[in-house]
């Protein structure tokens, strides 16, 4: 894979994960939220606002690494966060590895 192309696969990968959640949404207010869908609006504003707060700080860390390092960096992280979601026990982790999520 190009230097040029990973960028794109990392920004495909990083959208596809975003969105993956949004048909499950309710279930996971239902089973962990006690069925209050302001838990809803918790995992979506932490998981973009850790995309915010990812896009500067990557953006960064290109400039001093370089890109091919700060996007491995980014789907490390990234894959860390999805492979601990097997492990939920509360709402608070789920938002808290959506910020993951977002922020690599």
């Amino acid at each position: 894979m190009t230097d040029s192309k990973i960028p794109v696969f990392s920004n495909f990968i990083n959208a596809l994960v975003l969105a993956m959640i949004f048909p499950v949404l309710p279930d996971i207010a239902n089973v962990f939220g006690n069925g209050q869908q302001t838990y809803i609006g918790y995992i979506l504003g932490f998981s973009y606002t850790g995309e915010i707060l990812g896009l500067l700080f990557f953006s960064k860390m290109a400039d001093w690494i370089g890109y091919r390092k700060s996007c491995i960096i980014g789907m490390a992280i990234n894959f860390i966060a999805i492979t601990a979601s097997i492990f939920i026990t509360s709402i608070w982790i789920i938002v808290f590895l959506r910020f993951l999520v977002g922020f690599s």
